[in-house]
């Protein structure tokens, strides 16, 4: 027999209400601080959120390490078009303790990483993704259509024949495939092979296994030649001219010389496109974007200009929530209603949100504008300010964020400052020296020198600010504050 038990009717009520309530804080969605914090946690710029929530801290350096480290922030950021000035200066070095240079370059000559290129940025940067080798077809962005010269066709003619060739390897080939074809009118010289390369690696055609010549885009134009004769060039000269259609009797040829730019450094290939269904592609594109934002929103597509935007993702994540790997709702606040998140993401939010209270200063972190872990912008809004000055996702500008909240935006050039303070709120001085702190790390990454005219729209003057900034490592200038780095 079924046994009955029974409860009072205010004991019944008391339940009830807390069963309600125990829901309601389940589906309440979580504060924009909490989200802000939580993903410089995913990014591996922090260890904990939830931890870094309760401290006042300014980390020197982000959580990861070694090139374990480096292949881990690729992996997630796999695909995503960056500033080549950013890479190295504000996002790796910001994620990796001990990073250096040569971490990156050896597992580019290794070819378990390639970059790719997305077009110039002026005449000294340009966007670049890194991807690794194992899944890169899922990961490449879609080849643009292109009107190759004839230089360039003859360029694409020798890489489609297979393998790799350092950039004196390659004009010889090109001369010799020109000659044979019988075409005279074509210049082949170092300006013109250097541009006709570039061309093609803004265009994400070709690429290098080697970082330096992206290091060396400030210097895009080929050196002057240097023709210099050793010994040993004299000895072999003769044998060289005859073998090699740069080497000349007495020395190297001038365009053998121009050659050794930094910017032509590396052995130049096609890049390698492995065949993948736009079925697969697009399952990537949506764990990628679950991977970096943890919870993707229409805000999250517009950041990576995703084509089809918004839209195309609904259909695949409404799969992926059919089979019970996501969860659609509304989870954190002023991020539109259609949220997507993983069970795991939706948890951890909710413990930072628990562990931030108010008048906790957190952590404090200055990053690069575009940096993917600053949500600022199409994901979240920028916080109102009365400045005629608008924050934008800019190379050059940087952003500090502390607790959740923005608190600092640095404009490209450095000549404005932008902050978010409430003087005299509880726990607001200290957020203020943590901030100036954690700018002054994220200028150190890089070198710099500007003067800061302009906070929050007024000149320099002495306030709790420009305090703050002299403290942490700026310098008084006549018209300012001077940073140099």
């Amino acid at each position: 027999m079924a046994r009955r038990e029974w409860v009072g009717d205010a004991v019944f009520q008391r339940l009830r209400l807390r069963s309600l309530q125990a829901a309601r804080e389940a589906t309440r969605p979580a504060s924009r601080e909490a989200y802000a914090a939580l993903l410089l946690e995913r990014h591996g710029l922090v260890a904990d959120a939830t931890v870094a929530s309760r401290s006042s801290a300014v980390p020197a350096h982000g959580a990861l390490q070694g090139a374990d480290g480096v292949l881990r922030v690729i992996e997630l950021l796999a695909g995503v078009p960056l500033p080549v000035s950013a890479w190295e200066q504000q996002i790796l070095s910001a994620r990796v303790a001990d990073y250096t240079p040569t971490m990156l370059d050896e597992l580019l000559a290794t070819g378990a990483v390639a970059w790719v290129g997305h077009g110039r940025l002026g005449e000294d940067d340009g966007l670049v993704s890194l991807h690794v080798q194992e899944g890169m077809g899922e990961t490449l962005p879609v080849v643009q259509a292109i009107e190759p010269s004839p230089l360039q066709t003859a360029l694409l003619t020798v890489l489609a024949d297979g393998g790799a060739f350092f950039a004196r390897q390659l004009a010889a080939a090109v001369q010799a495939r020109l000659a044979a074809a019988g075409v005279g009118d074509v210049v082949v010289d170092a300006e013109t092979l250097h541009t006709a390369l570039w061309e093609l690696a803004w265009a994400g055609v070709v690429t290098t296994d080697l970082w330096t010549p992206l290091r060396h885009l400030s210097a895009t134009r080929p050196a002057r030649p240097r023709a210099t004769t050793s010994a040993r060039q004299s000895r072999y000269a003769r044998g060289r001219a005859m073998m090699d259609p740069l080497g000349a009797a007495g020395g190297l040829h001038p365009m053998a010389t121009t050659l050794a730019t930094p910017t032509l450094a590396g052995r130049w290939s096609l890049l390698q496109r492995p065949p993948v269904s736009d079925t697969v592609r697009a399952v990537a594109l949506a764990n990628g974007l679950l991977e970096r934002h943890g919870i993707v929103t229409r805000g999250a597509a517009i950041a990576e200009g995703i084509a089809g935007g918004f839209p195309a993702l609904v259909q695949v994540y409404r799969g992926m929530e059919d089979a019970g790997r996501v969860l659609r709702g509304r989870f954190v606040d002023g991020m539109g209603g259609a949220q997507f998140a993983e069970r795991g993401m939706v948890d951890a939010l909710r413990e930072v949100a628990e562990a931030q209270q108010p008048g906790q200063v957190g952590l404090s972190l200055g990053l690069s504008a575009v940096d993917p872990a600053n949500p600022f912008g199409p994901v979240l809004p920028w916080p109102a300010h009365h400045a005629t000055q608008r924050p934008v996702r800019r190379p050059g500008a940087l952003v500090v964020i502390g607790g959740g909240r923005l608190r600092m935006y640095l404009a490209q050039g450095g000549r404005q400052l932008l902050t978010w303070f409430a003087p005299g709120a509880p726990g607001e001085d200290a957020a203020l020296t943590a901030a100036a702190q954690a700018l002054v790390i994220a200028l150190r990454r890089g070198r710099r020198m500007f003067t800061l005219e302009l906070i929050d729209d007024a000149p320099i003057q002495r306030d709790p600010v420009t305090e703050a900034l002299r403290a942490a490592g700026f310098s008084s200038a006549p018209r300012g504050l001077d940073w140099q780095s």
